[in-house]
């Protein structure tokens, strides 16, 4: 697939699966084996059905989430995208029960695509500490948490 299709998939997870809660968009655009590095994640996220809890666990820890892609460019089997990502901690987050708050982060996506176009590996870096600040939990609540 093109780079511009690629970078159209890569916003396609990021609307369809964590704005509007379509986790079709995981079947329809990932590979069986896709695997996310996270560094808020223990463990890489492998899996179709692991994308899908993980989507899942931030839109119930957010019912209102918003995520905004800022710049999206895509060169060869690689797609870069800067995105901010907003909503209201009003659900359990990891273990951890609601506390109201309204979160702001930004993020980094690297996502590598295979040569039918499906998505088999991303990288995330984003704002983990700020996120947790925001919600006023200190690093020792959310290491037992997570």
């Amino acid at each position: 697939m093109s780079a511009e299709g690629n970078v159209g998939a890569a916003t396609r997870v990021l609307d369809e699966g964590f704005n509007q809660g379509r986790l079709e968009v995981f079947d329809e655009v990932c590979s069986p084996d896709v695997v996310t590095h996270d560094p808020a994640e223990q463990e890489d996220v492998r899996g179709i059905e692991a994308q899908k809890n993980r989507c899942q666990m931030y839109r119930t820890a957010m019912p209102d989430l918003e995520v905004v892609v800022e710049d999206a460019f895509g060169s060869g089997d690689r797609v870069c995208t800067r995105w901010t990502a907003r909503g209201t901690n009003d659900g359990e987050l990891m273990g951890m029960p609601p506390t109201g708050k309204r979160v702001e982060i930004t993020g980094n996506s690297i996502d590598r695509f295979d040569a039918d176009g499906k998505l088999v590996e991303t990288w995330d870096q984003w704002d983990n500490a700020g996120f947790m600040t925001q919600l006023g939990l200190t690093p020792e609540a959310a290491a037992q948490a997570g």
